[in-house]
């Protein structure tokens, strides 16, 4: 599959939606075009004898023969045309979910954009390379109301990402968000954020119920009823949140799996810079 921009428009929609059976071939009658050959066979060899009542029993026999051979050939031609129009709303459903890209593809994209928006997320901070203390720091879970569909590795992909992108300075934390669109690779919902350690109360995982959050499935609209998400709360009471698992997946998608949203490492490099600089105070 080719990475231009256009293909990628054109490829990542067909990964998430279900390829079409494949149309089965009608199954033709040959029982009419059987009787009436027979029928009509065994009227013309009565039409040889030399007896007109036998004689006018065969040409019955032929009238009905063919009659049967015409209906049945009718039947034949009416279930090849029903058979055309089903064929061409089969190609036309095709043509709109394949060919797909593959997962390693679609694995390929989403990393190259992660790798992009960490530059552009360090710009978008005025920050430079020489102030941030560690490698960024890297939140990634679904949006709400993003496609799903499950590749052939069992992992599950989305659509839509949200991604939070973390850097931690000498003297504060700043932040990045925004919605990954894989169709188009473009940001939308963007923002950014910068706190001092001592106003960060709490970076956890929290479970929250919801009656808005929701997946796409091949199109078809699923409610999460509750969700575990990335939190990280300030005094003021602002949060920098991302979704990254739903406890009732499974009655979604079978036996697949989310991929690693590294929302653990996040929390665990988080809190152990926040005790460095808070003197060993739990968060």
């Amino acid at each position: 599959m080719a990475g231009s921009t256009e293909a990628r428009e054109k490829a990542v929609p067909k990964y998430f939606l279900k390829t079409p059976e494949r149309l089965k071939d009608p199954k033709y009658s040959k029982t009419l075009l059987i009787i009436g050959a027979i029928l009509s066979v065994l009227g013309l060899l009565m039409m040889l004898v030399n007896d007109s009542g036998t004689r006018c029993l065969g040409g019955g026999g032929i009238l009905f023969g063919l009659l049967l051979m015409f209906s049945g050939w009718s039947g034949n031609a009416s279930k090849r045309k029903a058979h055309a129009k089903e064929l061409k709303k089969y190609q036309e459903a095709y043509d709109r979910t394949e060919p797909k890209p593959s997962d390693a593809q679609m694995d390929e994209w989403l990393q190259k954009d992660r790798e992009r928006i960490r530059a552009e997320a360090l710009k978008k901070l005025d920050l430079e390379s020489s102030q941030v203390v560690q490698d960024p720091i890297e939140v990634i879970g679904p949006a709400n109301k993003a496609d799903l569909a499950m590749g052939k590795d069992s992992t599950i992909r989305f659509s839509k990402y949200d991604i939070v992108t973390v850097f931690l300075t000498d003297y504060h934390l700043a932040a990045y968000k925004c919605t990954l669109d894989m169709a188009h690779g473009t940001q939308t919902d963007e923002s950014t954020q910068e706190y001092h350690y001592k106003d960060v109360v709490s970076v956890a995982t929290q479970t929250a119920g919801s009656d808005v959050f929701a997946v796409m499935l091949n199109g078809e609209h699923r409610s999460i009823a509750s969700y575990q998400k990335f939190s990280l709360a300030v005094a003021s009471g602002d949060r920098i949140e991302v979704a990254i698992a739903f406890p009732q997946l499974d009655d979604i998608v079978k036996e697949g799996r989310l991929a690693p949203t590294g929302a653990d490492e996040a929390i665990r490099a988080i809190r152990a810079r926040l005790r460095e600089m808070k003197g060993g105070v739990q968060v």
